[in-house]
């Protein structure tokens, strides 16, 4: 990516997220107006390790190197937990499973709600050691943003967003979160499969309560067109535009980049 394409980068904003392949990024300005920079880098795939890849891609591209006015970084991460504010990360890893010492993150849903995951150790120690700042889990974005009192309602949502073949589910009801969940899926008949086992267990009513998906276009119109075989309200995500002075080259970035300033 183009570092000169940043006049100012203390006015500007810079976005990351962190995915099994690849780094999305979305830069935009926060004074003024200027084009919003986005796009996705892959990781190389000669990369010897996690850790590696994540970090010869940044490298790669010193503009993510800029002292931003702010930068906000998520992480994709498959193993995650929701557990009571405030629970002991480490102690959580046996629960998911892990064996391989992954470092075990923790991410707000809400003031009752925590989400624990594991991400690679080696790839959390280039984080920490490169930005200043504490890393979130997206599905912890996704739930601040949608569970703030004005986006409340009197029904249950099903939030769902496809990327990086994993679909990422978050269930909200007008107190919070009832369920918050990764599942890797390779095909649409998967992504339907998970998103109605969790609409079911849940305890959401298909003619009442509502879903929403976020994704790449094609994507996204395929499993509304199969979630609607199941549920009266199926529909796309809504996507805050205003924020990015009507740039529409910003609105194909991923949802966790676009409301990452929304979230604070």
């Amino acid at each position: 990516m183009n570092k000169d394409l940043i006049d100012n980068p203390a006015l500007w904003r810079l976005g990351l997220v962190i995915g099994p392949d690849a780094i999305d990024v979305l830069a935009h300005r926060v004074v003024g107006e200027a084009p919003a920079v986005q796009g996705r880098l892959r990781y190389d795939a000669a990369a010897t390790s996690a850790a590696s890849a994540v970090e010869e891609t940044i490298y790669a591209n010193p503009m993510l190197l800029l002292p931003f006015r702010t930068t906000d970084i998520a992480m994709r991460a498959p193993k995650s937990l929701v557990v009571p504010a405030g629970t002991d990360a480490e102690a959580a890893a046996s629960l998911l499973g892990c064996d391989d010492s992954p470092a075990m993150m923790a991410d707000s849903l809400d003031s009752r709600h925590d989400i624990i995951y594991a991400v690679d150790r080696g790839v959390q120690n280039f984080l920490g050691r490169t930005f200043d700042v504490q890393p979130r889990h997206v599905l912890g974005i996704l739930s601040r943003y949608y569970s703030r009192p004005a986006r409340r309602s009197n029904t249950a949502r099903m939030y769902i967003e496809i990327a990086d073949g994993l679909t990422e589910i978050l269930v909200l009801d007008n107190v919070g979160p009832k369920a918050a969940a990764t599942f890797a899926c390779a095909t649409a008949d998967e992504q339907t499969y998970y998103a109605m086992s969790v609409f079911t267990s849940a305890g959401l009513d298909a003619q009442n309560d509502q879903i929403t998906v976020a994704g790449p276009s094609e994507a996204r119109r395929e499993l509304c067109r199969r979630l609607s075989a199941f549920v009266a309200c199926v529909m796309p995500a809504i996507l805050p535009s205003g924020l990015y002075h009507g740039d529409s080259t910003a609105l194909s970035a991923p949802l966790p980049l676009l409301l990452m300033p929304l979230c604070e």
